[in-house]
């Protein structure tokens, strides 16, 4: 009950935050999650991420900057 209110809350600030500062800033700011609820755990519970985490970081902003070479628009094929 607890995880689907806690979920409830993130979906309406999300949707708050599409209006604030736009759709592509407020899902740039959900994918960071990946990054900080890991980050989180090993400073909150000591829980330290898997080597495959580590590992992985370099390449989330490699997909950024594919996605910002293409100005935005759609490639082809999509």
């Amino acid at each position: 009950m607890l995880a689907g209110v806690l979920l409830g809350i993130d979906m309406v600030l999300w949707s708050e935050a599409i209006f604030s500062v736009g759709a592509g800033v407020a899902t740039a700011l959900v994918n960071v999650q990946v990054v900080l609820v890991p980050l989180a755990g090993l400073l909150w519970f000591g829980e330290r991420p898997s080597r495959l985490f580590w590992l992985s970081i370099p390449v989330m902003p490699a997909g950024d900057g594919t996605r910002r070479r293409t100005g935005g628009r759609r490639c082809r094929g999509q």
